[in-house]
């Protein structure tokens, strides 16, 4: 289906921002936070994480959605985010062989 009509309605107004859909390595479209970004304590890396990250700062943004509009999730939104996170690190990793050093980054 169309990716925008997950996102509420009034999420830009109370976010500050429209997420965008992005194609995935995968082909897959995914919806991102366009001027989201990865922080690492190794760095910058040259596995090009920036997807995921985007992915990933969306994700919590959706929780902070929640959190002020009255919806709050539970520890296991924030799990399941990180937890996707993770997963598409690793296919990042598959995907342009990364290696052991991808990996342990991921």
């Amino acid at each position: 289906g169309d990716l925008a009509t997950a996102i509420p309605a009034d999420f830009g107004d109370v976010m500050g921002y429209e997420p965008i859909v992005i194609p995935a390595t995968s082909g897959t479209p995914v919806l991102v936070k366009p001027a989201g970004d990865c922080s690492s304590a190794f760095g910058a890396t040259t596995f090009d994480f920036d997807l995921a990250c985007k992915h990933h700062d969306l994700g919590y943004d959706l929780l902070r959605y929640a959190a002020r509009t009255g919806g709050e999730l539970g520890p296991w939104a924030r799990r399941a985010i990180d937890d996707r996170l993770a997963a598409t690190m690793h296919e990042q990793c598959a995907a342009i062989d990364g290696g052991p050093a991808c990996r342990t980054v991921a």
